[in-house]
């Protein structure tokens, strides 16, 4: 759509959008605007709803919209619950290599994806007791996970990741693409609510008493899970080299205390800020003409 088609107010509130959810309004953005391109894909640590009343941003994504305000044509495509390999198939793959192919053949590409998933596809209900032994006296943590499960598990994760980098590589060469490590949870049993209502979860909880896990160990084993992923995504970065335009936020370790948890798989809003702040510096690195962090 040409400026002459959009009425002064309307050209005005679309320069004063953070983001959209919208193909059509990020395509106006696009064509009136000089500014980088972005799409984010992904799960909750993206896309997680602000409580009601609340201007605090819920996800990461919120945070740095709030950050790229004016300076980013941003389209938001994440979803809560979404997996890697549910992402990488059936419409979702369709919708994102449609996008890369359609900026990607053009004068305005997709300067960067943002791409958030793999927790899911762990803690998942019907994953993650799978993916953990019952447990027998003496176990360590490491005797509490099921390898052959798991590790099939991440080479699946490893293969939607692959994917996404050869359709980018297809469609729209020039595309960073960015992704994190998410963090160690907690086991809590606390699920997410919405007007205090429970809508979802807990995720964690349920499947380590199905095993007999003890409350003692349980972090020490979802340590080892988010260990291993991160471990995966990082050794996938450097296996593709500089040329292969992917970049990891090593975000393991950055929540230090319980308190910054929302519930079992969710930070505060603080902490996904402190997430989004490492997210950032990897997105400066492309986009360096971004405001500062702090």
């Amino acid at each position: 759509m040409t400026r002459t088609k959009l009425s002064r107010e309307q050209i005005a509130r679309l320069r004063s959008k953070s983001s959209t959810g919208s193909q059509v309004e990020f395509g106006r953005m696009v064509a009136l605007f000089d500014r980088a391109n972005i799409i984010s894909e992904g799960d909750s640590w993206f896309g997680y709803p602000k409580k009601v009343g609340s201007g605090k941003p819920a996800n990461i994504i919120d945070h740095i919209a709030r950050k790229t305000r004016g300076h980013v044509n941003l389209l938001r495509l994440e979803s809560n619950g979404d997996e890697a390999t549910e992402i990488l198939s059936g419409n979702q793959r369709h919708t994102l290599t449609k996008l890369l192919k359609q900026y990607g053949t053009g004068d305005r590409p997709i300067d960067v994806l943002l791409f958030s998933a793999g927790g899911n596809d762990i803690v998942g209900k019907w994953d993650l007791e799978r993916f953990l032994n019952p447990y027998q006296a003496r176990f360590s943590a490491e005797n509490c996970i099921n390898r052959a499960s798991f590790d099939n598990k991440i080479k699946q994760i490893e293969l939607a990741y692959r994917e996404l980098l050869d359709i980018r590589d297809q469609y729209s060469p020039t595309t960073m693409v960015i992704s994190h490590c998410y963090d160690i949870p907690y086991v809590t049993g606390k699920g997410a609510k919405y007007l205090g209502i429970k809508v979802s979860g807990p995720w964690l909880q349920p499947a380590m008493i199905e095993r007999g896990i003890p409350e003692p160990m349980r972090r020490a084993v979802f340590a080892i899970l988010f260990r291993d992923l991160a471990k995966m995504l990082l050794a996938l970065q450097k296996s593709v080299g500089p040329k292969g335009r992917f970049l990891v936020a090593d975000t393991v370790g950055t929540l230090k205390d319980k308190g910054e948890w929302l519930n079992e798989i969710h930070p505060k809003s603080e902490g996904f800020g402190l997430v989004a702040a490492k997210v950032y510096r990897e997105l400066k690195t492309v986009l360096p003409h971004l405001p500062d962090w702090g």
